[in-house]
């Protein structure tokens, strides 16, 4: 799975178009599967990307240290719970990163949670109930149908509309239709709504979660692979 799209490949702008017509035609990152001894510069990423989420804020609020905390909770998830990963990278950094995984894994149940709180609690610190809570209520909210689940998509700030975000997508929708297979996401963004469209994805539904409003969205597989109604 490494090196999924590489940069000036015009193949690979044909596949990106096929899936997402609109997508814009920018200089490409490359895509690799991300490896364990990246998790670490993987989180300060997602950290980064998502400090001024309100998501984000509301577990971290009263905490010291807010980035080192932030930093904890996406390493944890990264290292702990299944998933594939893949990052995208310019001059070996990486400035982008997509995260999928296949149900029933998408969120951690109850007994789960319960197993690995001391871990949490070691590596998270006073963060660890925050997070635990709001993995509970996310458990309860995903679906109960086969699906991979899109969790998170984020790019470094700086590259923000550099078609960076658009290249991960086309990467995952690319395996998406080559397995068959639907996917599945929620945002709170409505521009994020917009985005997502134009990969194919639906908004089957809305509903206000921890006081804010998300859209959750299905992907049906395209071509000849596609097995699902």
């Amino acid at each position: 799975m490494e090196h999924l799209l590489q940069p000036g490949s015009g193949g690979n702008s044909q596949i990106a178009t096929a899936i997402c017509p609109n997508i814009r035609r920018m200089e490409q990152a490359t895509i690799e599967q991300l490896k364990k001894v990246e998790i670490r510069e993987t989180a300060r990423l997602l950290a980064l990307a998502f400090s001024t989420r309100p998501g984000l804020i509301k577990i971290l609020k009263g905490q010291r240290d807010k980035e080192c905390r932030a930093i904890a909770m996406f390493e944890f998830s990264l290292k702990h719970q299944p998933g594939n990963t893949l990052a995208a990278k310019k001059d070996n950094r990486i400035v982008g990163v997509i995260r999928f995984v296949e149900w029933p894994h998408c969120q951690l149940s109850p007994l789960q949670l319960l197993r690995f709180f001391p871990t949490m609690l070691v590596e998270m610190r006073s963060t660890a109930l925050h997070y635990a809570r709001q993995g509970l209520t996310w458990y309860r909210l995903d679906p109960k149908q086969p699906h991979w689940h899109i969790d998170p998509i984020a790019v470094i700030p700086e590259m923000h509309r550099q078609g960076i975000g658009s290249q991960l997508l086309t990467c995952f929708c690319k395996q998406m239709d080559e397995k068959g297979d639907r996917a599945y996401l929620e945002t709170d963004k409505p521009e994020y709504v917009r985005l997502y469209g134009r990969f194919g994805f639906e908004v089957t539904g809305e509903a206000d979660v921890h006081s804010r409003h998300f859209w959750f969205m299905w992907r049906k597989p395209r071509g000849k692979s596609a097995n699902q109604p």
